[in-house]
């Protein structure tokens, strides 16, 4: 079976990447590809992508691999990384980008990996590209079948479905009556999602302080404390992508005492903090 025809595909990287990522069309025409492309998240949006960037710009070097077609539109984009000190290639985002790949409509997207996968291999000396999660195992099927050398693990993803109904009906119950009152002893309990950014200021030092010590209670690392970058990366995040994140907080007299940071993929959040 034939595949659709990709144009040569065009890599940006470095300052050309850079004034790309400052160009308000192109940065509309990636947020409509990613909005057009099935299965995509907001890992591999603009607003995630150009942010950690833009945080990271120091220690790793963007890489925009595009195609397009013959009036100009944006058909696919790859968002890489690449840093030399180790030379490695990786997703924009790095490690912290939980789910990773490409944007590509299903019809162009084996051409458009092909030609891509070409161009970066002639371009970059790196041993191997490796995607934290891909969203379907179709997706690595088919890399399977275009590149070859792939190796793929396939993991169960825990989902949780949240119905207010069945919420409702569990904040009713005797027992969890019970937690709250006792709570409510200790000082007014609230919680609610954290919208604006001095709401974020507020408590993200705590919030910081909760989750490296969590970390590093269970797998022996302060992911905040070890990277310099990382809480200058999330600040910048919220301001830039609001409506592509939940953040919430549970208050018990004024102090936090639980939070939530997770970014948004159409009716799914995924956990982040």
């Amino acid at each position: 079976m034939a595949h659709p025809i990709i144009p040569e595909v065009t890599l940006l990287r470095g300052a050309a990447a850079d004034d790309a990522l400052r160009d308000p069309q192109f940065i509309e025409a990636w947020q409509q590809l990613r909005d057009s492309t099935p299965h995509a998240t907001a890992f591999q949006g603009p607003r995630f992508a150009a942010t950690w960037y833009a945080s990271y710009r120091d220690e790793w070097e963007p890489v925009l691999v595009e195609a397009r077609d013959a009036a100009g539109a944006l058909l696919a984009l790859w968002p890489l990384a690449w840093r030399a000190r180790t030379a490695t290639l990786a997703h924009a985002g790095a490690h912290q980008a939980e789910y990773q790949g490409w944007l590509s409509q299903p019809a162009t997207e084996r051409a458009f990996i092909a030609a891509a996968w070409a161009r970066l291999t002639a371009d970059f000396a790196f041993q191997v590209l490796q995607c934290k999660y891909l969203v379907t195992e179709s997706r690595a099927a088919m890399l399977r079948e275009v590149l070859g050398c792939v190796d793929s693990r396939r993991h169960s993803r825990p989902l949780m479905r949240l119905v207010a109904e069945d919420i409702r009906a569990s904040f009713a119950k005797k027992s969890n009556k019970s937690r709250f009152n006792r709570l409510k002893r200790l000082g007014e309990l609230e919680f609610r999602r954290i919208r604006a950014p001095a709401e974020l200021d507020a408590m993200f030092t705590r919030m910081i302080e909760f989750y490296d010590l969590r970390q590093g209670a269970v797998n022996a690392v302060s992911p905040f404390h070890e990277d310099p970058r990382k809480t200058g990366f999330h600040r910048a995040l919220f301001a830039a992508a609001q409506d592509e994140l939940v953040v919430t907080g549970t208050f018990l007299g004024g102090e936090l005492v639980a939070a939530y940071w997770g970014m948004v993929s159409g009716d799914a959040s995924q956990l982040g903090i």
